[in-house]
């Protein structure tokens, strides 16, 4: 069992700008509940939702899934293709305790199995955390196993006392930031995702 510290989101980058718009892809996002996070739950669920919004969540087009995760993960939205329900359920996270250790494999595990069995496109996950993971030699063979599937890794390393940096660009393919709870959404909202 993993154990992170921090917060975590899953996705996939590439060179593009959010005002060319985005065509095919499918898009993680998992944000770490873990009792490190306690006192922040606002700051992730805003930046997921103004990320969210940025894209154009359609059927055919892209399709956005959330994870939340301390103990064990918990799947709050599956690949999403309305966007009216998925800034719902993103809302929703404001209201989760965030409390516990930070399973990051578990939350990994759920993503993968949502990506693998979605259409033949682009898959991207963006991971937001601290990077304090007590086995972080298991999740890097997961992120590893990930990348070799094509699934593509972006992260977002959260500054504090605790944070590691290496192992956080370590685990990314596609691209790495350092942010802060409060300019989370900033930060996300310059992430190139499209297609």
């Amino acid at each position: 069992m993993v154990i992170f510290r921090g917060f975590l989101f899953v996705g996939i980058l590439t060179l593009c700008s959010f005002r060319q718009g985005c065509l095919q892809m499918d898009l993680m996002l998992i944000g770490d509940f873990s009792a490190s996070v306690h006192g922040n739950e606002q700051f992730i669920s805003d930046a997921f939702k103004s990320f969210a919004q940025k894209l154009t969540v359609s059927e055919d087009g892209v399709r956005i899934g959330v994870i939340a995760f301390n103990n064990e993960a918990f799947l709050i939205s599956p690949l999403n293709s309305d966007p009216q329900d998925l800034n719902s359920r993103i809302v929703s996270l404001r209201s989760f305790d965030a409390t516990g250790t930070t399973n990051l494999n578990s939350a990994l595990y759920m993503a993968t199995e949502s990506l693998t069995k979605s259409r033949d496109i682009r898959k991207m996950i963006i991971i937001v955390s601290d990077g304090d993971v007590d086995s972080n030699g298991q999740v890097y063979a997961i992120a590893s196993q990930l990348k070799a599937i094509g699934i593509g890794i972006c992260t977002v390393l959260i500054k504090n006392a605790s944070s590691k940096e290496e192992f956080m660009k370590a685990i990314s393919s596609d691209c790495y930031v350092e942010s802060d709870y409060e300019t989370l959404g900033e930060e996300l909202q310059k992430l190139s995702i499209c297609l």
